[in-house]
């Protein structure tokens, strides 16, 4: 976000809340609400980080934006484009999932 980015993340969203609503952390939960967001972007990106490909969000995540034929970044940390970048293309991104349609 202090890059200028417009950020979605389901598990920094979702579990606070789950938590405060008493509802279920499972993923097939979540799963509608995810296809909506994911469904609402002009690109998926996933970021790469510790754990990831033992998500099992994630695995899901990836299975839907495949589904529906999004265009899909896989993204390391230290690859997230500069605030300097977005700014020179005018475009708005967010991280690490849903990047909103324009």
């Amino acid at each position: 976000m202090e890059a200028g980015y417009i950020v979605f993340s389901p598990i920094a969203h979702g579990h606070p809340i789950a938590r405060c609503g008493n509802l279920p952390k499972d993923i097939m939960y979540w799963k509608e609400t995810d296809r909506s967001f994911i469904k609402w972007a002009d690109e998926v990106w996933f970021l790469m980080i510790p754990g990831w490909t033992e998500s099992n969000g994630m695995a899901l995540e990836i299975e839907i934006a495949i589904k529906l034929g999004m265009p899909m970044k896989y993204i390391m940390m230290n690859e997230m484009p500069s605030k300097e970048t977005v700014c020179a293309e005018n475009k708005t991104y967010q991280e690490p999932a849903f990047i909103p349609k324009q």
